[in-house]
């Protein structure tokens, strides 16, 4: 059983793998000058997608270091220090500059990789068990999973993606 746990871990990871690697494939096309693009109705820059995408690995990374600290019993993720959330969220709606390009970039890869690394500490038995989770304060818990999160974050990479391509396409206009 715990074979069969480990080999589902491994293949949804390389589907996440998969997934990142897309999402950065949607991107280089772009020219410098459309990183800033925002339409009426968009939710981020074009650029700070990928701000956004950091920061949701980055929580998510934080969850299953909390599912790991509390061995898998019920918690309320600790806040992110307010400062850091307010610039990530100013930063996704203002984006990057070209400049910046290759620092957020390696700051995604580097957040993507400190998920992966926390869900392979995860013993494969507990892969797919389910923890409430309490993510903001006030907020409704939710039950779950390390193999959750990776499906969540793998769709999340593949949305993103999409609405990067197609962002682009309208700032070409």
């Amino acid at each position: 059983m715990s074979d069969q746990i480990e080999a589902r871990r491994e293949a949804d990871l390389h589907e996440l793998f998969v997934a990142r690697g897309a999402f950065a494939a949607a991107f280089r096309p772009v020219p410098d000058e459309a990183l800033a693009f925002k339409g009426p109705s968009d939710r981020y820059a074009l650029s700070g997608i990928v701000v956004h995408v950091t920061a949701t690995l980055d929580h998510y990374r934080r969850v299953v270091e909390g599912m790991l600290d509390r061995q898998f019993a019920a918690f309320t993720l600790q806040p992110q220090d307010p400062g850091v959330e307010a610039a990530h969220a100013e930063r996704a709606q203002t984006g990057f500059a070209a400049g910046d390009r290759n620092e957020a970039f390696a700051l995604l890869e580097s957040a993507h990789d400190d998920f992966a690394t926390a869900v392979l500490t995860v013993q494969p038995q507990d892969y797919a068990r389910k923890v409430t989770v309490t993510h903001k304060a006030g907020e409704a818990a939710t039950d779950t999973s390390p193999a959750d999160i990776v499906g969540w974050l793998t769709d999340h990479y593949r949305e993103h993606a999409g609405e990067a391509t197609a962002m682009a396409a309208k700032a070409s206009r």
